[in-house]
């Protein structure tokens, strides 16, 4: 978790002065246009540091090679030779783009985590109650306890105290608690059996985005994840399907990068 916390900073530092002023426009516009924005940065690299007339050739050379297996019929040692041959035309193709792919992959991921940073979940807001749970291994019981300073804890039934609220058995393999709080930043801290388990939790103003990845993965034996209950960003429905941020710009990317690869001429 500290190496994505880290990361998910370094990413905010730098593109956040950036890319900031795109989210007054909504997640499906920013993604909109950081789909337009790759294909076409894809497209452009593709096109400068690759041989295109070579990688037009070998297209060329593939479609023939594809007709001539359509036309061999039942020829099997024909189209297993043609088969062969369009293998090869296919690997020559593949080891041309994989320098444009070795010299994108860096900044694309870079702005992924920019992308998951800010449009995977609605954070947490201020004075909204939220969950926070454990997950434990199969067959652990007990109680466990949760120490989260400045932050209120919502008793789960109305005549419940904070005292009793702190500490939960373990029901079902979970154990959850209900908590609210003003803006800033916050660590949780669980305690079973002598062990404490801590975890961090970002809670911003209305209108403000990003948030700390809050769920960790343990597997200690004892306990399997610390996890805070995030809504997720819902960016496109297609056919009542919700879809995230990941998956419309996948779309949004094919869509794109057809159209760019013809007006680009790049193969």
């Amino acid at each position: 978790m500290g190496f994505l916390q880290s990361l998910g900073a370094w990413v905010n530092v730098v593109l956040d002065p950036l890319l900031s002023p795109l989210l007054k426009l909504g997640p499906f516009w920013v993604v909109l246009i950081l789909s337009f924005v790759i294909a076409f940065f894809i497209n452009l690299i593709t096109k400068l540091f690759t041989n295109q007339e070579e990688m037009k050739n070998l297209k060329d050379e593939l479609k023939k090679v594809q007709q001539q297996v359509k036309e061999a019929g039942n020829d099997a040692d024909k189209r297993m030779e043609l088969q062969k041959k369009a293998m090869d035309k296919n690997f020559a193709y593949l080891k041309h783009s994989l320098r444009s792919t070795f010299i994108t992959i860096i900044p694309l991921l870079i702005l992924f985590g920019w992308m998951q940073l800010h449009l995977g979940f609605v954070p947490l807001h201020a004075d909204q109650p939220f969950t926070t749970s454990l997950a434990f291994a199969e067959g652990i019981t007990g109680s466990v306890s949760i120490d989260a300073p400045n932050l209120e804890l919502i008793p789960s039934t109305a005549n419940g105290t904070v005292a009793q609220e702190k500490e939960k058995l373990v029901v079902d393999g979970k154990a959850s608690w209900t908590l609210r709080g003003k803006s800033g930043d916050y660590v949780l801290s669980y305690k079973f059996m002598n062990k404490t388990y801590t975890n961090e939790v970002s809670i911003k103003e209305q209108g403000e985005s990003g948030y700390k990845i809050p769920n960790t993965l343990v597997r200690d034996g004892i306990i399997k994840s610390i996890d805070v209950q995030l809504e997720k960003i819902v960016v496109l429905e297609v056919f009542g399907l919700k879809l995230s941020w990941f998956w419309a710009y996948i779309i949004f990317s094919i869509v794109f990068s057809l159209v760019l690869k013809k007006l680009m001429k790049v193969y």
